[in-house]
């Protein structure tokens, strides 16, 4: 995932394509875990952007790069429930 999100914005081409499938990515798999989130797994405030969410993930794998061979969306998870927990004690 981080091939995708981390491309420097002088690779304008690439930049675009990889940029675009990163932010739609986790844009998706966010809504969707949201969607169907009956346990509150995370809380995402209501004015987070997409470009806020990227920044949440990329920093998340940086910060676990053995994880860098797990499936993205266990990752996406993994990083929401970091940045945002919900502050409720359902989610135990």
């Amino acid at each position: 995932m981080l091939t995708f999100c981390e491309v420097p914005k002088s690779e304008e081409i690439q930049y675009f394509q990889k940029n675009t499938f990163c932010m739609a990515y986790i844009a998706g798999a966010v809504d969707g875990m949201l969607y169907i989130d009956t346990r509150q797994l995370f809380c995402v405030p209501q004015k987070v952007t997409t470009s806020q969410l990227k920044k949440i993930l990329v920093n998340y794998l940086n910060a676990n790069p053995e994880r860098l061979h797990e499936n993205y969306v266990p990752l996406i998870l993994s990083a929401m429930r970091e940045a945002f927990p919900c502050k409720s004690d359902f989610n135990n």
